[in-house]
């Protein structure tokens, strides 16, 4: 008998609605904080690896993307200061200034970038503008860059600021007494040198300063 070979038909497998044949993928677009997040974290990714280019411009694209986004301006500037781009971070920093003038980080930055260039005018002129903040770092930093340049009015407001904040401190009443010293105002200078005498945190070597300049402003 002859077996006849039989050709078998394929299957044809009907795609249901639950098992569609093509599967389409939808990619969501990133909103802005979305991809501020993604871009910061790479960043700070790329600080810890000590691949400061690919940091810098990453935080350079957050600040296109959220020009008030403050953090990012910091850590781009700092960056920028630390290879010395000077110029670069200063505008950097003025430019989030004028978008916030009551930022006291922007302001300190800017600040000691440009005391570090020997620029203390131009850093006195920096931080005067929130002279009547009460900030500690802030304060003595203002009154050191005003004795610089002999802008003692201002030194003092700073240290009698930081007196009124911490007024059981001996070191801002020394401070407060050798700028009114240099200022020529020695009954001043007297009280305060005494004033400093009577805190508990004046160290040795300042309390021995103090009475050397008593004695010599004739108690």
């Amino acid at each position: 008998t002859d077996i006849k070979k039989t050709a078998v038909a394929p299957t044809i497998v009907k795609p249901s609605a639950a098992t569609p044949m093509k599967m389409s993928i939808s990619r969501r677009q990133l909103t802005a904080q979305e991809l501020v997040t993604q871009k910061l974290a790479k960043a700070e990714k790329a600080v810890n690896t000590k691949d400061i280019v690919k940091a810098e411009q990453l935080f350079e694209e957050v600040l296109i993307i959220a020009p008030e986004h403050k953090q990012a301006r910091k850590n781009l500037a700092a960056l920028w200061f630390g290879r010395k781009s000077y110029q670069q971070a200063l505008n950097l920093l003025s430019q989030g200034i004028a978008l916030d003038k009551q930022d006291v980080e922007l302001r300190l930055l800017k600040a000691r970038i440009l005391m570090s260039q020997g620029q203390h005018q131009a850093a006195h002129h920096t931080l005067e503008a929130l002279a009547n903040l009460e900030h500690e770092q802030y304060q003595v930093m203002l009154a050191n860059v005003a004795q610089k340049i002999e802008q003692y009015p201002s030194a003092i407001n700073a240290y009698k600021l930081l007196i009124k904040m911490q007024p059981y401190s001996g070191r801002w009443h020394l401070g407060l007494a050798i700028v009114y010293d240099k200022n020529s105002q020695f009954n001043f200078a007297r009280k305060s040198y005494a004033l400093a005498l009577t805190k508990a945190d004046i160290s040795v070597a300042s309390a021995e300063f103090a009475q050397q300049r008593l004695k010599a402003l004739g108690e």
